[in-house]
């Protein structure tokens, strides 16, 4: 196993340290911890903007430019969580609890460097956990064949649209019509037009990159200009000390260790994501802690366990990504588009030959974001935390223009540009009645996977596709696996309510 190991990474570290894969690195970490301190913004939103300005440079800077985004927009979020009580993303809500509080105590600082050092702890730990188990993964990747693909894929669609939003049913709502949208083109079996309306601009779809522009960037700005404020927020001085963020991360390492390794196995969960692993790891933290009620008043260790976990949830959320094609997070269905728009297929084929050399790239660049993002974190966040005084008439028309040039010079196409406005409207539609994106966003992705597997299974079992799954031990515990997703969360009601009389 660990000679497989050492006989790919030195060939991964020689690419990652390579002069454009460090700048990408390093501009990836500032991008995602600019869009992550910009409330609404956030990593999405950052990588789905760059990912057409990368795709003539080398595969393995991307890549680093990617994850670096991801990285650092879940860091960038936690500085207006503390300076302003407002979450620059999901994933920041729960540090908003303790942050802010300490804020107003005066120690600004001190929250921040907690933040960035949780966070460097987080985002360096559960790469180093999947670096070494890597091999084991390529050796039980060879097991899935059509059939087990075709079934995670029902499984990421059952589990993310159940998982996402207050209500089930608009999550199913929301997924159908991803997956409606994913028929319109040319068909992958007889090669028949669907619903392209005569439009050669149809006749590969929508595009996975202008749906993902309109529905995060522009639904976004959309919901920015309704808004009365005429800025994002106003900013006090900043007071506290780097050191003793430091020394206060230190002295909690039991949270931190604890709430790393839970972030990491959330984040194997698809659809959970890093907001559900901030809020469990601080409910963990309050439970365990010697002073649960110093929790909500600016507790170091609540800061501490929100930070570590929601950076240590990226690593877990890329590997059902990288494994199986399944984004295991809406910012990670992101980097599965971008990888696919290198023309790296995840799945067997990036596990053979030169396939473990990319895996590795993307999570030691991982490590990479989070080291340098401690530097930022510590001796920049301060003064960088003004960039949460950005006016809405500067910020709205430059994400709008950035957005309609990034998707035209992609490919040339004036149609595309529409779509990124027909795909905001829709978004911000949804948005604005409580719907979820994200089953919408995973439809887009797992669609063609879901219907193209669906066929090549039905041509294997010669139309017997259910006796065929149960003549297959993996798509046996994949079916049981789905059944209880589907059925687990209403049982477990029924026996609640029987209990109650």
């Amino acid at each position: 196993m660990f000679e497989s190991i050492l006989a790919t990474l030195p060939m991964a570290l020689g690419e990652l340290f390579s002069p454009i894969c460090l700048l990408s690195c390093l501009l990836g970490s500032i991008i995602g911890f600019t869009v992550g301190a910009i409330p609404g913004i956030g990593a999405t939103v950052g990588i789905a903007l760059m990912i057409p300005l990368m795709m003539r440079v080398n595969p393995a800077a991307a890549l680093s430019m990617f994850v670096s985004i991801y990285m650092g927009g879940e860091f960038g979020g936690c500085v207006s969580a503390i300076l302003i009580n407002v979450p620059g993303t999901g994933s920041a809500a729960a540090t908003v609890m303790d942050g802010f509080p300490m804020s107003k105590k005066g120690k600004a600082i001190t929250a921040l460097s907690i933040s960035a050092f949780a966070s460097f702890i987080g985002g360096i730990i559960s790469p180093m956990i999947l670096i070494l188990v890597l091999p084991f993964l390529s050796r039980f990747i060879l097991i899935f064949g059509t059939p087990e693909f075709f079934l995670l894929a029902i499984i990421g669609v059952t589990c993310i649209t159940a998982a996402t939003g207050k209500s089930v049913l608009k999550g199913l709502i929301v997924g159908f019509f991803g997956l409606m949208l994913c028929t319109v083109g040319i068909s992958p079996v007889n090669a028949q037009q669907r619903y392209t309306f005569g439009s050669i601009y149809l006749f590969d779809g929508f595009g996975f990159l202008p749906a993902l522009i309109g529905l995060f960037g522009i639904a976004e700005m959309l919901k920015l200009l309704r808004s009365q404020d005429s800025g994002i927020s106003t900013m006090q001085e900043l007071k506290g000390s780097r050191w003793e963020g430091i020394i206060l991360t230190l002295k909690g390492w039991k949270t931190l260790l604890y709430s790393c390794m839970l972030g990491l196995f959330i984040g194997l969960v698809p659809g959970v994501g890093a907001t559900t692993a901030s809020f469990v790891s601080w409910a963990q933290a309050k439970k365990i802690s010697k002073t649960p009620e110093e929790f909500g008043k600016g507790c170091p260790e609540g800061i501490i366990a929100t930070e570590s976990s929601n950076n240590s949830v990226i690593g877990g959320a890329l590997i059902p990504t990288i494994m199986f094609g399944i984004p295991g997070s809406a910012t990670a269905a992101v980097v599965l588009g971008g990888l696919m728009m290198l023309g790296i297929q995840p799945g067997q084929a990036l596990f053979r030959g030169e396939g473990l050399v990319t895996t590795e790239v993307i999570l030691l660049s991982l490590i990479l974001s989070a080291t340098f993002l401690l530097f930022v974190g510590i001796f920049v966040a301060p003064y960088f935390g003004k960039v949460t005084l950005v006016r809405k008439e500067l910020l709205i028309p430059t994400v709008i223009v950035l957005a309609s040039l990034g998707i035209y010079v992609s490919n040339n196409n004036l149609f595309d540009v529409f779509l990124i406005m027909l795909f905001g409207i829709i978004g911000y539609l949804f948005v604005s009645a409580d719907f979820p994106l994200f089953p919408l966003v995973l439809a887009l992705i797992l669609g063609n996977m879901i219907e193209e597997n669906f066929l090549r299974t039905m041509a294997l079992s010669d139309g017997h596709i259910f006796a065929y799954f149960f003549e297959r031990p993996a798509c046996i515990v994949l079916l049981l696996i789905t059944a209880l997703l589907l059925f687990a969360s209403p049982i477990r009601k029924l026996v609640l309510r029987i209990r109650a009389r």
